[in-house]
């Protein structure tokens, strides 16, 4: 038996890439997980940019199985696009899911952990929340905010024995790079995959990150061994 044996999970964002590994990892360690997505595929039916969504979401999980130890905000959008013509509705796009959506799912289950004294919160940033890069503002602040919220919300939540932590990956290849970097493969006439190759060239490691990878740093903080670990930015990033 695990830490996780006959936990409650939800991890948002679990149809495809870091999410669904995340929640076959957690499944694989004994827990009940409740997969999301917008898309509703191998899950259940979520926008988390929607408050009232996440909560029947979560008012259903509770009704069926009475409580909820984990909670993973993976759910996020990347746009590329630089200052000078990036469209208003994918700078909001951008905050709607990637910030706002951590902040709502976190108010929807944390109720059922104060309740309980008990829970684990882990939100999937990235290594551009302290590296910015060109034409990918908009989206490395959205994941700064991530941070940012990250730390106030554990040190609210931590007097009830919940811990709200961050994991910031470094460049992981998924069908995402196909539709945030339209604006580079216009401008370079390069592949998606191809970018990812160059970008991949500057990890000091070098070795090629996948979910898998990212999976294991949240089982981490979602375990006994990160009881008292709270507030912080676990970067999984290869050394950017």
């Amino acid at each position: 038996m695990t830490a996780l044996e006959g936990q409650v999970a939800i991890v948002t964002g679990a149809s495809r890439g870091i999410g669904r590994a995340v929640a076959e990892a957690l499944a694989a360690e004994g827990c009940h997980v409740v997969r999301c997505s917008r898309s509703g595929a191998g899950g259940e039916r979520v926008d988390v940019s929607s408050p009232a969504e996440l909560r029947s979401l979560v008012s259903r999980v509770l009704a069926e199985l009475g409580r909820v130890d984990v909670l993973v905000n993976n759910a996020a959008v990347n746009h590329a696009g630089s200052v000078l013509d990036m469209p208003p509705e994918q700078f909001d796009e951008l905050f709607a899911t990637n910030v706002r959506g951590v902040f709502y799912a976190i108010q929807a289950v944390a109720p059922a952990m104060v309740e309980r004294r008990a829970g684990r919160i882990v939100n999937v940033a990235s290594w551009v929340a302290r590296s910015p890069a060109p034409l990918f503002a908009a989206y490395s602040a959205s994941k700064a905010a991530v941070v940012s919220l990250t730390r106030g919300l554990a040190l609210e939540l931590a007097g009830y024995g919940i811990t709200v932590n961050a994991v910031c990956p470094g460049n992981v290849w998924s069908d995402i790079w196909e539709s945030s970097t339209l604006p580079l493969r216009r401008l370079s006439g390069k592949s998606a995959r191809q970018i990812y190759e160059e970008t991949f060239a500057t990890h000091p490691l070098q070795i090629e990150q996948t979910g898998d990878d990212v999976a294991a740093a949240v089982l981490f903080l979602c375990g006994d061994g990160a009881r008292t670990i709270t507030g912080e930015a676990l970067y999984v990033a290869g050394g950017l």
